[in-house]
């Protein structure tokens, strides 16, 4: 493994895949060595990525951000950039404790119903289980990718579906009254330890709000 992109990587802290990425759809192209093609980062390159960061902490697409790199009106220093990113930081941070809220409502739903329905059979729990075993595979294969490409969106469609199912009718009836928006499905969908690493289970939770911004649950 290139030393340079490990180092940049963990500066930034956005995973070697996604570095990759950026490379491939030319939102970000640092240069390379002719000879032996690995990429070569420098300071510049650090800045070009804490803007990435930052506005895609504020909500804009790929495509966006893309568009706002490229636009000479567009020039922001690393310290405006941090300014920018510690704006994001504090918007999400105020997204956090209303979920957090909200969560705590449905740990009363939880308590007060049940984890899981009662009513579902050992074979369908079967069933649930392995479905959640395939889909904990699945994020860590996946993780490292954009929250927005096609396949991690699709993933977390069929992991909120498999949620729902394993709350049980009667919790999700009651959960109709608090407002889908605020609510971290992760966070209650199994109250048992995390099979995710830091890392994996906040970009899981990125992807998961990403998926409930942007697509409107069944």
């Amino acid at each position: 493994m290139n030393n340079k992109k490990f180092s940049i990587s963990k500066r930034t802290g956005i995973p070697i895949p996604t570095l990759h990425y950026y490379d491939e759809i030319g939102i970000f192209q640092p240069e390379k060595n002719p000879s032996s093609g690995h990429r070569i980062y420098n300071h510049q390159d650090i800045i070009t990525l804490q803007k990435i960061i930052s506005l895609k902490f504020l909500g804009y697409s790929l495509d966006k951000v893309t568009t706002l790199l490229n636009e000479s009106s567009f020039n922001m220093d690393l310290n405006e950039s941090l300014s920018l990113h510690l704006y994001a930081l504090e918007k999400e941070k105020e997204q956090i404790e209303q979920t957090m809220r909200a969560i705590k409502r449905v740990i009363t739903l939880v308590e007060e119903d049940g984890e899981v329905d009662s009513k579902k059979s050992e074979e369908d729990q079967i069933v649930l289980d392995k479905t959640f075993i395939h889909l904990t595979k699945e994020v860590k294969r996946l993780y490292g990718y954009p929250v927005e490409d096609l396949k991690v969106q699709e993933m977390v469609k069929e992991y909120l579906e498999a949620s729902f199912s394993y709350l049980g009718e009667n919790l999700i009836q009651k959960l109709a009254d608090i407002d889908i928006e605020e609510v971290d499905i992760q966070k209650f969908e199994n109250m048992s330890s995390s099979p995710f690493t830091e890392g994996e289970q906040k970009w899981l939770n990125q992807a998961m709000q990403y998926y409930m911004q942007f697509t409107e649950l069944d």
